[in-house]
């Protein structure tokens, strides 16, 4: 049944054939050429579209390529900059530290030295004060020595001016003698004299009793 059907099919179409004239023909291979020309013009609008986009799409990818590569060369200049700013700050810090740490160990051997040299200071002082200490001992015991001496010339000077004068004025009381014009004008002028040389060692001695000493032994000495 099968076969008879393909048989069927065969003969209906030799039947079309046979039936289809040249015209026909013509009209319906015109119209599968048009149809075929339509269908290239598309698929051609299609591929000039597809083309630029692609050439676009190209393009696009070009320019973030450029993008990328010029992003890329300034973060390594950036990171080059960053290096080389972070070596010299290094070397810089480096540096300082060292100039630092020398500047210390200088100031501490300054300071040591300053250190001894005060000491060689304070003990030449305590030298010097010592020194000046026996120096001072020594003028003070000078001082006194002529003072001792000046008040025995003193005492001499005026036992002789008294026995000259005694024996000038033979005529007068002893009471009168001491009271004469001249004895009190030179015990005046002595006391003065012993008062300032007195008062100058009483300054540099610190005895009280040295500038008063004199001038008691000369009332002394005009006293009967």
């Amino acid at each position: 049944m099968g076969k008879k059907g393909k048989k069927g099919k065969k003969k209906g179409s030799e039947d079309l054939s046979v039936k289809m004239t040249e015209e026909e023909i013509f009209v319906a291979q015109k119209a599968t050429l048009e149809t075929l020309e339509k269908t290239r013009e598309i698929t051609r609008r299609e591929a000039d579209s597809a083309l630029v986009e692609e050439r676009k799409l190209r393009q696009k990818v070009e320019e973030m390529q450029a993008d990328l590569s010029t992003e890329q060369k300034q973060t390594f200049a950036v990171v080059a900059d960053s290096a080389r700013s972070y070596k010299a700050d290094q070397e810089g810090l480096i540096f300082q530290i060292n100039s630092l740490e020398t500047t210390l160990v200088d100031l501490r051997e300054e300071r040591d030295t300053l250190r001894h040299e005060l000491l060689e200071l304070q003990a030449d002082k305590q030298d010097q004060e010592a020194e000046l200490d026996d120096q001072i001992q020594v003028l003070k015991k000078r001082c006194d020595d002529i003072a001792a001496e000046f008040v025995d010339m003193l005492q001499t000077i005026l036992k002789l001016m008294r026995e000259r004068m005694g024996q000038v004025f033979t005529g007068e009381s002893q009471e009168a003698l001491s009271k004469t014009e001249y004895v009190e004008k030179f015990a005046e002028l002595q006391a003065k004299t012993m008062g300032g040389i007195g008062g100058k060692m009483n300054l540099q001695l610190g005895t009280p009793g040295a500038a008063t000493a004199p001038t008691k032994i000369l009332n002394e000495s005009a006293q009967p």
